[in-house]
């Protein structure tokens, strides 16, 4: 039988193993579905902007997300949300897996 301290030492150790699969399961869920709405919102550039303005870039003059409507330059800030939140969550994920 074990004693009373050996048995706190065993369900401090398995409570510090059940939030780390917690966390390791948060963060793959946060990954995946940053990708997920990251590849959603690349898709929806691209029916923005179009083809044939890619086609014509020597109007825009280098910017692909100009148009009639102000749609593009909110999907744009956007994405760009989305590309910092993808990077924190790498950024930190590597600081707690070290």
């Amino acid at each position: 039988m074990r004693s009373s301290e050996e048995m706190k030492k065993a369900v401090h150790e398995r409570a510090v193993i059940i939030r780390r699969r917690l966390l390791r399961r948060i963060t793959v869920l946060s990954v995946v579905g940053s990708a997920v709405l990251s590849a959603v919102l690349l898709v929806l550039i691209g029916s923005e902007t179009g083809l044939s303005h890619r086609m014509r870039a020597a109007e825009f003059a280098g910017a692909s997300l100009l148009g009639e409507n102000v749609g593009g330059y909110v999907l744009a800030g956007v994405a760009a949300f989305m590309a910092g939140v993808i990077v924190t969550l790498i950024a930190q994920h590597k600081r707690n897996r070290d």
